[in-house]
């Protein structure tokens, strides 16, 4: 972690799932605001190039799954008009369905400090 204002951190994401996610599903972890909101700048987003360099699942019941690097890929969409700046995470969730109450770590590198 950098303590450096604006420097890259890795962002840890943990929850746990209300419904279930279905066979190829995906999973979009979006911040509502930018960066630098309350400034009269630009806007600027909180991600800037972005990695996921840790994807763990765990289903109730069964043991936490770690997903191998490109078995999934993180992608950034910078916010448009109405959609705020997401990361999605597709591939973690090929071959099944994916019941509810599992809970999933994902850590996003490219995470603009402070959080």
């Amino acid at each position: 972690m950098d303590d450096t204002v604006g420097a890259d951190t890795t962002l840890q994401v943990s929850l746990t799932t209300v419904n279930g996610i279905p066979k190829r599903g995906k999973l979009h972890v979006g911040v509502s605001s930018a960066w630098n909101d309350g400034t009269d700048a630009s806007k600027v987003d909180y991600f800037s190039s972005i990695t996921c360099n840790s994807f763990k699942v765990k289903e109730v019941g069964k043991s936490e799954e770690t997903k191998s690097p490109g078995t999934y890929v993180c992608s950034f969409f910078g916010a448009t008009l109405g959609q705020a700046a997401r990361v999605e995470v597709d591939g973690g969730f090929k071959l099944e369905d994916v019941a509810a109450g599992t809970e999933i770590k994902i850590n996003i590198v490219g995470f603009r400090n402070p959080i």
